[in-house]
């Protein structure tokens, strides 16, 4: 329906006077978003999704409902816009008419997370002669014609235009950039487990730096690196990515202010501490959720979880122990050993005690700096699996506290306390 300028205007001063979140400063200033929320939608950006709430609906019966509708978003040329043409659909099957199903039915068992609402069963889609829509705006009006204008016919008061917008700006993440894939797959529910969370990670070199790197693309609140060794040219080598020469010319750095400044490129949330942990950061250390301890002294692993015991903090303690192993009389060598990964939890305690390596022996093939990142990559695969089954994100059906992968073999062999 074609709306004169004054409508918009009047629109937008009906939306300024009703909403009081208008005069907090927006920390995204999203053109698009404030145009949908200029005309009265109940609309929110959250995990790359433009969520509308209070949507009305004709039921089969008849009767009218309020749904929840979904689409996914991208950003193009400094534009929010919609990723393609179709929308998630969260109530009864909507209706044009009693007993008439509406025609944009795409898939009647969709199975779709939306953030903070639920599950939508429905995928709707409705592709407009141009192939895509022009704006955010074009598509949300198409749809309301589609759903709402059936449900107005009956009552004449049903509208989408509600302006009781419960946000006005995106809700900011720990992202420097969007993560589109998460909301691609419809797994914005499971996102959440991370919310707000504050992990911490002790010890930078080959299994820590990679350790930050998986943990970096989860979407926590806040991730603490402490390590106070300087960032060598050895490291470059167990670390991930490609370190420029350049970084080892003029002063060094530490390993946590570079690898702060190289991942602080993803995610805004990385603090850098250039310390030895030890029982002087207590007051640091239990303002997290979370820790890995990726230490290669068997006296500070037993410090360090013998602290984080202590405040009953939750962690996983990663290690492997290598050695050269003869072969043909001594003809040729090849190199053999065990990644290991074991989670420290306040129940698990007497367990992780009488098997984690406190002494100093074992390691000492490792500790020369032996470039295995492979391997480093697989410890901290297999620490950062440990921990999202830990926070209910993959599904745990052993809920081992030591887990063990044996090279020679190809073996992953686990315990349960």
């Amino acid at each position: 329906m074609e709306r004169p300028v004054s409508w918009f205007r009047e629109s937008r001063q009906r939306f300024t006077r009703g909403c009081p979140l208008m005069s907090n400063e927006p920390t995204s200033p999203d053109a698009e978003l404030l145009e949908l929320l200029s005309e009265g939608y109940n609309a929110e950006i959250l995990d790359s999704l433009l969520i509308l709430r209070d949507f009305p609906y004709l039921k089969a019966d008849g009767s009218i409902g309020l749904s929840v509708l979904a689409c996914k978003v991208v950003t193009r040329d400094g534009k929010l816009t919609a990723e393609d043409h179709t929308f998630y659909f969260m109530g009864e099957k909507p209706h044009s008419s009693a007993d008439i199903p509406i025609n944009i039915l795409a898939n009647e068992n969709a199975g779709f997370a939306i953030p903070t609402c639920g599950v939508a069963g429905f995928h709707l889609s409705s592709k407009p002669p141009e192939g895509v829509y022009a704006t955010l705006l074009d598509k949300v009006h198409r749809y309301e014609e589609l759903i709402a204008y059936p449900a107005k016919r009956v009552d004449d008061t049903m509208t989408p235009r509600t302006f009781k917008a419960e946000r006005t700006v995106r809700e900011p993440t720990p992202f420097v950039y969007e993560d589109t894939a998460t909301a691609r797959a419809g797994l914005s529910d499971l996102s959440h487990l991370f919310k707000g969370m504050r992990v911490g990670i002790i010890g930078l070199g080959g299994t820590g730096s990679y350790i930050l790197d998986l943990v970096a693309k989860t979407p926590v609140e806040e991730i603490h690196l402490f390590d106070y060794d300087h960032f060598h040219q050895h490291n470059a080598f167990r670390t991930p990515g490609a370190a420029s020469l350049e970084t080892f010319k003029g002063s060094l750095t530490t390993k946590a202010q570079y690898l702060s400044a190289t991942y602080s490129r993803i995610h805004r949330g990385i603090k850098a501490h250039e310390l030895k942990v030890d029982g002087s950061h207590r007051d640091l250390l239990s303002s997290l959720a979370f820790v890995f301890v990726a230490v290669d002294a068997g006296s500070v692993r037993n410090e360090i979880s013998s602290l984080l015991f202590s405040l009953e903090l939750p962690f996983i303690d990663v290690g492997m122990g290598l050695e050269a192993v003869d072969n043909d009389g001594g003809k040729s060598r090849t190199i053999s050993g065990i990644c290991r990964v074991s989670t420290g939890t306040k129940e698990a305690e007497s367990f992780f005690n009488m098997t984690a390596p406190f002494g100093e022996d074992g390691d000492e093939l490792y500790r020369s700096n032996i470039q295995v990142a492979d391997l480093n990559a697989l410890n901290a695969a297999l620490a950062v699996i440990r921990w999202k089954k830990h926070i209910g994100y993959y599904q745990d059906a052993t809920h081992e506290c030591l887990s063990a992968y044996t090279l020679e073999w190809n073996d992953i062999a686990k315990k349960s306390s």
